[in-house]
């Protein structure tokens, strides 16, 4: 009773200013609209909770590239032991028969004299490189005496993976070069 009271007094005002009171009508498709902005605003607020919710099982394999990750973002603990291993290679010294001062893993054989094959875990010479110097510090080498120690990487003395080395001495007025155990250093990328 008191609503049509109130609607009595509220039209009677709008009547003795010259007004007629309008009515306020929604036209049919207006609840269409709301349900289609309502869906809208949670489609667009629910991509961006949705991007802070990825997991990895949400994401094809081999799919991430370089150009997906900010730089400087990845640490070792991103990487497997072998990417890790692999980018810092792997090394030694070898001082006739023995191999010290290596990166860890690496096995030496002597198929010859002079002649070397290293084996470094993750790495092959069918893909990697290895890089030797004479050790002139232990060789025969000496200054004064004319004799020189030659370091060379030779591939047909080992079967892949290993990685195979001559050493050799070229003695004065020599003209050939003579297999010979020599110590040298290494690095294999």
């Amino acid at each position: 009773m008191f609503r049509s009271i109130a609607r009595t007094e509220t039209n009677k005002r709008f009547a003795s200013a010259g007004l007629n009171r309008m009515k306020l009508s929604l036209p049919r498709s207006a609840p269409a609209v709301l349900i289609a902005s309502g869906a809208l605003l949670v489609a667009a607020t629910g991509g961006a909770v949705a991007g802070g919710l990825v997991s990895s099982t949400d994401i094809k394999d081999n799919t991430i590239k370089s150009v997906d990750v900010r730089n400087g973002t990845l640490k070792r603990a991103d990487l497997s032991s072998g990417t890790v291993r692999s980018l810092k290679g792997a090394y030694g010294h070898v001082n006739f028969d023995i191999l010290s001062n290596q990166s860890g893993g690496i096995t030496i054989t002597q198929p010859n004299t002079g002649g070397y094959c290293i084996t470094a875990p993750g790495f092959s010479s069918a893909s990697s490189v290895i890089v030797v110097s004479p050790d002139y510090n232990g060789n025969a080498t000496l200054p004064g005496n004319g004799r020189q120690s030659v370091v060379e990487t030779n591939s047909g003395i080992c079967t892949a993976p290993a990685f195979g080395v001559i050493t050799l001495v070229q003695s004065p007025g020599a003209t050939s070069i003579t297999p010979t155990k020599q110590p040298f250093t290494f690095q294999i990328q």
